[in-house]
C-alpha cells in the first residue's frame, strides 16, 4: 500500500471515530458541527500531500524510463513511429547463399540462417540497432547514427570471424551501409536511402563491409576505411563515392 492510500484509510477511520464521539454526545443536538473543524483542514493537507506525492513519482518513473532507453539503445534502434527521420540502414547478405543452400538441404540451411540471424540481433542491440526486415539469409538493421552502425558491422565480421576460427562452417558475409533520410511507416523503413544500402552490399566482396561517404563522414575517429573511389549501383543515376572499412582494427 503506498504512503497516500495509508494516509487516506488513517484519515477515514479518525473522522468515523469523531462521528462516532460527536453522536454518542448529542450528535444534531450539539451546538455545531465541531468534527467539521478538524476534517477540512486535515483533508487539506492530505490533498496537497498526495498531489506532490504523485508528481515525485511520475517524475521518478520518467527519469527512470529515460535512463533505461538509454541504457538498452531503445531510443536511437526502435522506429518512434510514422515519420520521416535520419537513420543509418545496414545490409547484410551471404555470399553465394543459393548455391550453398542447394549443398547443405533445407534442414541444414534452416538452422544455419537461424543462427546467423541470432547473432546479429544479439550484436546489434549490444551497438543500440536492431534487425527490423529480414528476406532469406538478407538482413536489414537499422541504427540512429552511422558511428553505431560501423561499428556494429566491424563487430559482426570480427564475430563471423571467430566462429569460422573456433571450427564452425559459417559462409562469408558482405555488408552495406548508407545514411540519410527515410520514412518509417508500421514499423518498416522505406525510401531510396535504404534502396542504396542494398546496392551497396550487393557489390561488397565477401567478408567486406562497403559504407558510403556520408557514413564514412559520420564516424568516429578511430574508425579507418580504404577509399573504393566513385562506384555505379543498380537503380542510382549517378555513382556513389564508397568506402570499405578496416573491421579487423576496431576495438
Amino acid at each position: 500500500m503506498t504512503g497516500v492510500a495509508v494516509h487516506l484509510v488513517v484519515y477515514l477511520a479518525v473522522n468515523g471515530l469523531m462521528l462516532f464521539i460527536w453522536l454518542m454526545s448529542g450528535g444534531p443536538g450539539e451546538p455545531g458541527f465541531w468534527p467539521l473543524w478538524i476534517m477540512v483542514p486535515w483533508g487539506t493537507g492530505l490533498a496537497v500531500h498526495a498531489g506532490i506525492a504523485l508528481t515525485i513519482r511520475a517524475s521518478r518513473r520518467k527519469r527512470r524510463a529515460r535512463r533505461d532507453a538509454r541504457k538498452n539503445g531503445r531510443a536511437a534502434a526502435a522506429p518512434s513511429g510514422d515519420g520521416k527521420s535520419w537513420i543509418a540502414a545496414m545490409f547484410t547478405d551471404i555470399v553465394g547463399s543459393t548455391q550453398l543452400a542447394e549443398r547443405m538441404g533445407d534442414d541444414a540451411w534452416t538452422k544455419l540462417i537461424a543462427d546467423y540471424r541470432r547473432m546479429a540481433q544479439s550484436v546489434a542491440e549490444a551497438h543500440h540497432g536492431a534487425i527490423i526486415g529480414t528476406q532469406g539469409d538478407g538482413l536489414l538493421l537499422r541504427f540512429g547514427s552511422p558511428a553505431d552502425a560501423v561499428r556494429c558491422a566491424g563487430a559482426l565480421q570480427r564475430r563471423f570471424a571467430a566462429e569460422r576460427d573456433s571450427g564452425r562452417s559459417l559462409p562469408p558475409v558482405r555488408i552495406g551501409i548508407h545514411a540519410g533520410q527515410a520514412w518509417a511507416v508500421d514499423g518498416d523503413v522505406l525510401g531510396q536511402m535504404v534502396n542504396l544500402a542494398a546496392r551497396i552490399a550487393a557489390i561488397a566482396g565477401p567478408d567486406e563491409v562497403l559504407v558510403s561517404e556520408p557514413v564514412a563522414d559520420h564516424a568516429l575517429p578511430d574508425v579507418a576505411f580504404d577509399d573504393r573511389g566513385l562506384q555505379p549501383l543498380r537503380g542510382a543515376s549517378t555513382p556513389r563515392h564508397l568506402l570499405a572499412l578496416r573491421w579487423r582494427g576496431i576495438s
